[in-house]
Formats: C-alpha cells, sequence, structure tokens
C-alpha cells in the first residue's frame, strides 16, 4: 500500500473469550496498541467494557436492581469521570440520554414501526425518513442547541443546513454531487463521485409536484414547530424503581440516576427550503467525467481498513477496537469514508451505525433498540451485538447475526429466520477447506423436525450441519462417506431425505434415537441397517449411524455427549415420531 504520509503499519490482534464464546479481552499491538476489555454477567448482560488505547474509556453499566431487562440504565465511565444516564421508552427504544454531572443531553424520536426518526443533540441533530420496507431514503442534519429558560423549561434550536438522499442502494446525493457505489455481491469495491448525470434517473422525489413536495415537508412542520406537544419528552414511559445495580448486585453512587428525562417547551427547527431536492436539480442536466474513484479494502467483517484512489495511493487509513470503536482515523487528504465498520454508514451527527433495522453505539457495545427477532433467541441480550461476539460474526442488517466459519473465512447463516410456518437457511459447502458454494433453502415448518445439511466430505466421513426450528439446538452430525445407499453391513452413510426417529430397543445403545423410513416403517429394508443416533466423535466409532456434536473438524465432531442430551430433550418434549430431513447440499 502505498502513502507518503506514515499510514497504517503491521498489526497483531489476540483475542481472548469466556467459556460462553463471549469477547473478554483483546490486545493489540502495532503503530495503534490497544487493550480492550469486557465482562458479561451469566444472563447475558454486559458489566464493563474498557479500552486502553490513544482514546481511553472505562465504562461500567448499571442495571434496575430487579433485571427485569436487559436495558442498561446508567453507565459511568470512570477515565473521564463522565456519568450517562439512559431513559426508554415502552417499546425498548432508548428515548434520552443524559449527562447529569457535566451537563448535555441527547434525545431520540422513534415511529410507530420503532425506526429512530430524529436525534437531538447539544451540538448536532438529525432528522431521517424511511420508505414502506424500511430503507432510509433521506437524511436532514445541521446544528443544535438546548436553552433552559429562566422559567426552567428547556427549547431546541435546530438548523438544518445538509441533506443526504438515498434514491437506491447503490447511489447516495447530497447537495455537493453523487456517490455511485460498486459491489461484488454483498462486499463493497469502489466508490465513484460525480457531479452531475441525473437527466435519465428516475426517482419519486424527483418527480414529484412543487405542492407534492410542500406536502412531504408539511409534516415536519407541523410536528415540531414552536408550541406542540414535545415529541421526545412524552414518548419516554419509563418508570418503577430508580435504584441501579451492577452486574455484580452492588449499589455503587456512580451507577445511580443523578437527573430525570428532560422536558422541552417546544422545538424550534429552521429547514432551507427545497434542500432535499436541490441536489438533483441542480446536477440534473450537467454531464461530467467522474474523475473521482475510492477503491474499499476491507477486513473479514466487511470493514473499511484502507481506501486508495485510482493511482492506488492510500488515502484514508482506519483502525478498529472490537465493536467498531475507531483507534485510528488518518485522512490525510480529507477523503473520510462514509461506510466504516462492517461497511455500514456511521452518521458524523451521532456517532452511531445505521444497519438496516436498527442503528449500533459502538461506544457503548449496544443496539440502541430491541432485536426485532428477539423472541426467536431467549438466551440472547436483545441489545447484545452478535451475542458478544463481534470479532466472529456479523449482523448484516441488525436482526440476525452471522458467523464466520473459519475453514474458509467466509460467513455462514445457519439458523431460524422464518415466521411460523417457514424455516430460511443459506448453506455453505466445503470441499476439502476451500468453501466451493453456497445453497439457500425455504422449508416448510413441521412440529417436531430437525433439519440437517451435508456440508463437508472427506474419504473417511461427512460432516452435517443441523438445527432445530424455533429453538437454539444446533451443531454437526458425523457420518461415514458416500455414496448413499439403503443396504445392510455397508459402512456407508444413509439416503438424503425424511426419516422418523423412535426410541431404540436394541440392547446396543439403548433408549437413543432409530431412524426409520417413513414409506417402509418397522422391518422394512431400511429397518435391517439399524441407523441410530448415538454419542462418538470419530469415523471409525459408527458403521452409518449419526454422530451429533457441537463443533466439528475434518474427520471429528466435538462435545458430541451434550449435544445428543439436547436433542434427546427436545425429542422426548416433542414427542417420538419426531422427523429428521437430511439435505445433500450441492457443490
Amino acid at each position: 500500500m502505498l502513502s507518503s504520509y506514515n499510514m497504517g503499519g503491521a498489526y497483531v490482534n489476540e483475542y481472548i473469550y469466556d467459556r460462553q464464546y463471549r469477547l473478554r479481552q483483546s490486545n493489540g499491538s502495532s503503530y495503534y496498541p490497544y487493550t480492550f476489555r469486557a465482562t458479561y454477567s451469566r444472563a447475558g448482560r454486559m458489566g464493563e467494557k474498557s479500552i486502553d488505547s490513544y482514546a481511553r474509556s472505562s465504562l461500567q453499566f448499571g442495571y434496575d436492581k430487579y433485571y427485569t431487562t436487559h436495558q442498561p440504565r446508567t453507565a459511568f465511565d470512570f477515565i473521564a469521570m463522565e456519568d450517562l444516564n439512559f431513559f426508554w421508552d415502552a417499546n425498548g427504544n432508548l428515548a434520552q440520554i443524559m449527562r447529569c454531572m457535566q451537563g448535555g443531553a441527547r434525545l431520540h424520536e422513534w415511529d410507530e414501526e420503532n425506526r429512530l426518526r430524529f436525534v437531538l443533540g447539544d451540538k448536532y441533530a438529525g432528522c431521517y425518513g424511511y420508505d414502506g420496507n424500511g430503507d432510509r431514503v433521506y437524511k436532514l442534519t445541521g446544528i443544535s442547541s438546548l436553552s433552559q429558560q429562566n422559567a426552567g423549561g428547556t427549547i431546541a434550536q435546530v438548523t438544518f443546513d445538509d441533506a443526504v438522499l438515498y434514491p437506491n442502494p447503490y447511489t447516495v446525493i447530497t447537495p455537493k454531487g453523487y456517490t455511485k457505489h460498486y459491489y461484488a455481491g454483498t462486499e463493497r469495491l469502489a466508490t465513484v463521485i460525480g457531479g452531475g448525470g441525473f437527466g435519465d434517473m428516475t426517482t419519486p422525489i424527483a418527480s414529484l409536484s412543487t405542492a407534492e413536495r410542500t406536502d412531504l415537508v408539511d409534516p415536519f412542520w407541523e410536528r415540531y414547530s414552536p408550541h406542540t406537544e414535545d415529541p421526545f419528552f412524552y414518548s419516554n414511559t419509563l418508570s418503577g424503581d430508580m435504584i441501579t445495580r451492577n452486574i455484580e448486585d452492588k449499589c455503587i453512587d456512580e451507577l445511580q440516576y443523578h437527573c430525570s428525562p428532560l422536558p422541552l417547551e417546544y422545538v424550534d427547527a429552521l429547514y432551507q427550503d427545497n434542500m432535499l431536492f436541490d441536489a438533483i436539480l441542480d446536477y440534473e442536466q450537467k454531464i461530467e467525467i467522474e474523475k473521482e474513484i475510492y477503491y474499499y479494502h476491507g477486513d473479514h467483517l466487511g470493514s473499511a481498513n484502507w481506501i486508495t484512489n485510482a493511482d492506488g495511493d492510500a488515502v484514508q487509513y482506519i483502525h478498529y477496537a472490537p465493536y467498531g470503536e475507531l483507534i485510528a482515523n488518518q485522512i490525510p487528504h480529507g477523503y473520510d469514508e462514509r461506510y466504516k465498520f462492517t461497511g455500514k454508514e456511521r452518521d458524523a451527527e451521532s456517532g452511531y451505525d445505521f444497519f438496516g433495522a436498527r442503528f449500533l453505539w459502538s461506544a457503548i457495545g449496544h443496539w440502541l433498540s430491541v432485536d426485532p427477532l428477539a423472541d426467536k433467541y431467549p438466551n440472547i441480550s436483545p441489545y447484545a451485538y452478535c451475542s458478544w461476539n463481534p470479532i466472529n460474526a456479523i449482523d448484516p442488517d441488525g436482526r440476525e447475526e452471522w458467523e464466520l466459519d473459519a475453514n474458509t473465512g467466509k460467513f455462514q447463516n445457519i439458523g431460524n429466520k422464518g415466521g411460523s410456518t417457514t424455516d430460511y437457511y443459506s448453506v455453505g459447502v466445503h470441499e476439502g477447506k476451500a468453501f466451493s458454494s453456497c445453497s439457500n433453502y425455504e422449508i416448510e415448518r413441521d412440529e417436531g423436525t430437525i433439519n440437517s445439511f451435508r456440508i463437508q466430505e472427506t474419504d473417511n466421513s461427512t460432516i452435517s450441519a443441523f438445527h432445530i426450528p424455533e429453538t437454539n439446538v444446533e451443531g454437526f452430525f458425523l457420518e461415514r462417506p458416500g455414496p448413499d445407499t439403503e443396504e445392510s453391513g455397508q459402512s456407508l452413510r444413509i439416503p438424503a431425505g425424511q426419516y422418523s426417529m423412535y426410541e431404540n430397543p436394541g440392547s446396543r445403545y439403548p433408549g437413543v434415537p432409530r431412524l426409520y423410513s417413513p414409506a417402509e416403517g418397522v422391518g422394512g429394508t431400511f429397518d435391517q441397517r439399524g441407523i441410530l443416533m448415538h454419542i462418538g466423535n470419530y469415523p471409525d466409532d459408527t458403521k452409518g449411524c449419526l454422530l451429533p456434536g457441537s463443533s466439528y473438524a475434518p474427520d471429528f465432531v466435538g462435545n458430541s455427549g451434550n449435544t445428543l442430551k439436547n436433542i434427546m430433550n427436545y425429542i422426548v418434549t416433542t414427542g417420538w415420531g419426531c422427523k429428521l430431513n437430511i439435505y445433500n447440499t450441492p457443490k
């Protein structure tokens, strides 16, 4: 990487995890060294989060003393001696952040779909609009202030002087011009900055008449004009005991509430008329050569690390702590990439990363709102980013994480994404240690079903990934290698298809699941093979039966006993006769 500004440099990061695979510590040795530490409770709450680097912080979180929610109520930075008091609305959205000791506040307004509509701080503000799919279509930003009046009330003054339009996922428009993004699949490759060529661009906003545009702006004025009911304060419905404790159940003064939510008398907003549309109209007929091209060099998470120009020269270097905090952001040429941690846009007015369904605040390592799929993952905090494992997982849209496959370097999502009737799977297939293909499955759900996908085959074994819908039970099966056969006396795997599972009546491995062909039942040709699901780790432990495990390597599954126990608990609870679906994933 060519650079004459002493940018970047070699680095080595070390990661340490607890028994639940949550990131406990990270040490970075480089031109930008850092040490990250975090603690967690057994119930999944973050207790402490600290970074020792050029920018230091040491946050400790407080929760309500009855631990009725996973929302942090307070946080205290013992290095900066700064407090944060959090106030949440009834839907679990972060409504206000108060800095009681130093003074200062930030207020959030959320719409009926739990989408962030307005961020109002004592320095900067942002207002956001969305389409019916929840995609952000515009952003207004500007400076703001909060002033306390003689009577004790507070007013907000906002001047929106900048706007961003998102007419489609590949284009961003500002008053200065446009930015086009190029991808290979989901991987961002390059950004092109231009100053014209909108004549053939069809967007809903550009085609509106003046009267129709006024209709879009008027609701904004009606909601935020002086002397209207303050939408920020009255949405804060959190009530109850205001005493907080840390995750060790200790009550310390720094973690207590030191002030109340901030009521506003009114919001006085100044807005440049037609600012949203002027950028398109000004550049509509201009056709200019696109000279500025920037190439995006990301890490395994998709985070921007290096940005280079068309000549291959480095123009920006970004180094992150585990949750996306910036350890270094070198921009000697003035270009600052807006898409940073995991390739998501970081809003300059707030520091929040917009993922689509939710916003992440890297500084505290928490989402600002509840996981929309929280009911499907009751063992994980709905505010935890990637189950507190931000190095080995990503969350593409704020709803469901994807785990990194260490063998391939690719992310896979093998989990329950359906509603009440359908399960969706995206399954990666290995060929040796190489990632060769990815297949998608849409499976209608039947009660009492285990879905299994064959993902890797060697000369000695076959590895499958399995998942039980509407549960957190998942893992791997080890079988013998192919070809498939129903004939007995063969140390080969069984054919793909659906099988019924009943309690094994035999003396060898009594009580474990035994597989039957639904078409043949007991006594059929397949029944003669006596295929069981039992404990084992290696190919020599089976003649064709399935060996479950929670981890795998070529010709091996680990933690077989506990994994079989989890499967048995599900089968016994649901009832014998559960189905096992086995899929031969195409290469």
